[in-house]
């Protein structure tokens, strides 16, 4: 999901090739045939009539992303748990595109399937196959630069309910586990 996690070349630079934006590891089991789902329709199979958790993850891809197309890491403080190894990661990405007088901009997720996996009043652990869009780095100047496409790729997201909002804990990759399923709407 976006629960998980760039260099001037593209955003897969600073995590090395084929790796997810997101998740800052390596890209992991793909959907890639697979058309992305509603939003509805993804709310719908997430089985969780208090919770819509595909609003919650876009809530927090917005935040990530304004972090980024504003070259704020502070920005990311409410989209990771304080202390987060990812906060430092993707804060560390920000800054080396901000020394190159560079933003990234159009950093947005879409979710293609999401089951939830366990939840409690404060804690969620989610399935989540997604993808990134295609950004673009963009210097003071205006000029920009494509960044690379990512693949759908499938994570597990654990979030925390903290005051203010959700915020992400962990995300894993999927390597070895099978592809999720689209969800049928109902």
């Amino acid at each position: 999901m976006l629960l998980i996690v760039a260099s001037v070349a593209g955003l897969t630079g600073a995590f090395g090739a084929g790796q997810s934006i997101l998740s800052a590891g390596p890209a992991p089991a793909t959907a890639a045939n697979e058309p992305p789902v509603s939003i509805a329709a993804a709310r719908a199979w997430a089985g969780s009539p208090d919770q819509d958790w595909s609003g919650v993850l876009a809530r927090l891809d917005h935040r990530r992303a304004l972090a980024f197309s504003r070259a704020d890491p502070g920005l990311l403080d409410k989209v990771y748990l304080p202390g987060s190894g990812l906060r430092a990661r993707d804060a560390r990405v920000i800054e080396a595109y901000a020394r190159r007088d560079l933003r990234v901009v159009g950093l947005r997720i879409t979710i293609l399937a999401l089951r939830v996996e366990d939840q409690t009043r404060s804690t969620a652990v989610l399935s989540v196959v997604d993808r990134i869009s295609r950004a673009r780095a963009i210097n003071n100047a205006g000029r920009s630069r494509m960044l690379p496409q990512d693949r759908a790729t499938a994570h597990r997201v654990i979030l925390r309910r903290m005051p203010g909002g959700w915020r992400i804990v962990a995300i894993s990759d999927r390597l070895a586990e099978p592809r999720l399923t689209l969800p049928t709407p109902r």
